[in-house]
């Protein structure tokens, strides 16, 4: 797994760079509710609204117990795309999901992991 291939590391710096535009959104600018229904940041919705097929997680109700315990900074590329599918899933039964992950952090935590694990992975490049 390491070092990462371009063909892995082009979609996870273009998530670094997403997440960092989302996550220096105002809580105002995330979302804004219709008919109870979100209408979301144009940003927001280029990156969750369809998630890329490099970030789904097709196993992720089979792999998500597995991760639910540990902390984000454990967390290894596959988990944070099972977290990711979750988050995009979850979505489709409870309005806001995405945007509730916004601001209690999550996709913060999941931007710095991000770029923890490229730093790693250029570290390992010979």
């Amino acid at each position: 797994m390491w070092p990462f291939n371009k063909k892995i590391i082009d979609p996870i710096a273009l998530m670094i760079e997403q997440l960092n535009q989302i996550n220096q959104l105002p809580e105002d600018k995330i979302l804004k509710w219709r008919n109870g229904v979100p209408i979301y940041n144009k940003i927001v919705s280029k990156t969750f609204e369809p998630l890329n097929q490099f970030w789904i997680d097709p196993d992720y109700l089979k792999n998500i117990d597995g991760i639910t315990q540990k902390d984000m900074p454990s967390l290894e590329l596959k988990e944070i795309k099972t977290v990711l599918t979750k988050i995009w899933r979850s979505e489709h039964f409870g309005y806001g999901t995405i945007g509730s992950s916004i601001v209690d952090g999550s996709t913060l935590l999941i931007e710095k992991r991000l770029e923890e694990l490229v730093n790693k992975s250029q570290e390992a490049t010979p």
